[in-house]
């Protein structure tokens, strides 16, 4: 019995030319390299398996034609041969001068082009069907770079541990692992590196699992196992925790680079922690981000509060959101004292939020959400907006000083966000001071610096905050030009306990006077401390012995009390 082939003969020298003319093709052909790498489907195929082109082509499956089948011819050209007939006998096919252009036989037909051998499928017959079948199965079911089981057949699998636990009286975990520090790897060394890394931890995962056990890739960097536990679900699972953690710790080598990542691994166990696939999954997932939250590289089990803390964190988003929508979040000021001759100088802006059920919330709760929700930047501009509404009314040589989020110092167009809203509300720029803190120049310190240098031209000073706190406090005062410094506050307040603190604090005051840079002492309290800042040449001084932070309404007051202090020659 023969199949007709109706194909055309042409030479093609590049794969669009070739794709036009076998879309024509009545048939669903596919054309593979020699790493059973899909090179060109016709329009048919991608129909046949519902997937589309793009989505296709450059995926390596073995599930046609494995490599070992495909025999080796040489040629120069590609060339695709005039109409041929499957025989049951292998048919040499040429292209009219004598020379062996390709190879057909019942099952596959071999193309080569240049000494590189190209695999052709065509599909013609039931039982290229049902082989056709089994690949689309086996795409549906798998990931198509790692091999590996993929989301939507790994809930079945659990299904499927389930039900043997069930039978045998066992039970199963599920181990959740997400790579730690895999993103650099695609930003530094590119997709195509990530991916080998993807495959490696794939291969390195297999490796570790008992027989019975099942891997998947459920996305991204995002791993997952189900192991059979039979007789101390904990400890079973806690051992191959460890030896996956231990497994993707060792050097990955890309060509002749060795990468590094890590593992962070979130445990749920059957019946305990869920009775379906996606409830563990879920109890796992939950795990997971408890382990990266709490340093990496480690493993933990589900526990019911932590499904607790996940719908409060939940809920607390949400209403975050309408809080910052709603103009919830108030601007308060906390004066800035001149150390000098005890006037005031100005406030510091500090976000403050009334929740009507919750009470006052703290900031390091919140500016963490903004940060997170991609909000801190539009919460800090109308921070800054509602502040310089509120200065109108005050003495117009008081300035205002803002906290900076290290999110916010790698967007470039910080600078001109600011300079737009002092513009509205007709702030002066020279009244403005931005705070930021180390943290915030360690990713990308020339990025910060071109910032901060953007500041200063617009004439917004910059203070560097919490200094004595960071890793490179030297090498950033040589690097960026700052106009103050602030001593943290921890120093500040054990000055007088602990003389580790007061050699700090007066090796930085020294530093400051020999740069020319203003000191600012945070957490003054008591006046032995604001006399001992004061003797040292600090400038400035904030805490709660000048006043607290306070609502716009009550700044007059405020302005009024210390105006009152100065008139007496003190600031006590």
């Amino acid at each position: 019995m023969s199949k007709s082939l109706p194909m055309s003969e042409g030479v093609f020298t590049d794969i669009e030319s070739l794709r036009s003319l076998l879309d024509a093709v009545p048939h669903p052909i596919f054309i593979k390299d020699d790493q059973t790498r899909w090179v060109v489907v016709n329009e048919m195929m991608c129909q046949l398996m519902n997937r589309g082109y793009d989505d296709l082509v450059g995926q390596f499956d073995e599930a046609f034609f494995p490599r070992e089948q495909i025999d080796v011819f040489r040629s120069n050209d590609l060339h695709v041969l005039a109409t041929g007939e499957i025989n049951e006998n292998e048919e040499l096919f040429s292209d009219g001068d004598g020379r062996l252009r390709t190879i057909v036989t019942r099952k596959k037909r071999v193309l080569l082009t240049n000494g590189v051998r190209l695999l052709v499928g065509c599909i013609t017959d039931i039982s290229d069907f049902r082989c056709a079948e089994a690949l689309i199965r086996h795409h549906a079911d798998h990931d198509a770079l790692t091999g590996l089981a993929n989301r939507r057949s790994f809930r079945n699998r659990i299904e499927e541990h389930s039900a043997r636990a069930n039978r045998s009286s066992s039970g199963f975990a599920i181990l959740l692992v997400d790579l730690d520090d895999f993103k650099p790897v695609n930003d530094i060394y590119g997709h195509a590196a990530g991916d080998s890394v993807l495959c490696e931890v794939s291969r390195r995962l297999e490796k570790v699992v008992r027989k019975g056990d099942t891997v998947a890739r459920l996305g991204g960097d995002e791993f997952a196992i189900a192991a059979e536990t039979k007789r101390s679900p904990a400890t079973e699972a806690s051992r191959l925790a460890s030896r996956v953690i231990a497994a993707i710790r060792k050097p990955i080598m890309v060509g002749e680079v060795s990468i590094e990542v890590g593992a962070s691994i979130g445990i749920a166990k059957s019946s305990v922690d869920g009775n379906t696939a996606e409830g563990l999954l879920h109890a796992a997932d939950l795990a997971m981000y408890r382990g990266k939250h709490e340093g990496r590289g480690t493993y933990r089990f589900f526990s019911p509060e932590m499904d607790i803390e996940v719908r409060e964190q939940i809920a607390l988003e949400t209403e975050f959101r309408k809080a910052v929508a709603g103009g919830e979040i108030q601007p308060y000021y906390q004066p800035l004292i001149s150390l000098v001759d005890n006037q005031l100088l100005g406030f510091e802006i500090l976000a403050r939020w009334h929740h009507s059920e919750r009470g006052l919330i703290p900031p390091d709760m919140f500016i963490p959400l903004a940060e997170k929700l991609g909000l801190i930047s539009g919460l800090s501009l109308s921070l800054l907006r509602r502040a310089g509404e509120d200065a109108k009314t005050w003495p117009d040589h008081l300035r205002l000083s803002l906290n900076i989020s290290p999110f916010q110092l790698s967007d470039p167009t910080l600078p001109i966000a600011l300079i737009g809203v002092l513009n509205e509300v007709g702030f002066p720029p020279g009244r403005l001071e931005v705070e930021i803190t180390e943290s915030a120049l360690v990713s990308d310190l020339s990025s910060a610096k071109a910032i901060l240098t953007s500041f200063q031209n617009l004439g917004i000073r910059v203070a560097l905050d919490d200094f004595g706190t960071g890793y490179s406090s030297l090498h950033h005062l040589r690097e960026l030009r700052f106009d103050t410094i602030k001593i943290d506050r921890s120093f500040v307040q054990s000055i007088r306990t602990n003389p580790e603190s007061e050699m700090i604090v007066n090796a930085i005051l020294g530093l400051a006077r020999n740069l020319g840079i203003s000191a600012t002492a945070e957490g003054i309290e008591n006046t032995d401390v604001l006399q001992h800042m004061t003797d040292g040449g600090a400038k400035v001084g904030q805490g709660y012995y000048f006043g607290k932070a306070t609502p716009a309404s009550d700044v007059p007051s405020v302005i009024q009390r210390i105006r009152g202090k100065q008139s007496h020659g003190n600031t006590g």
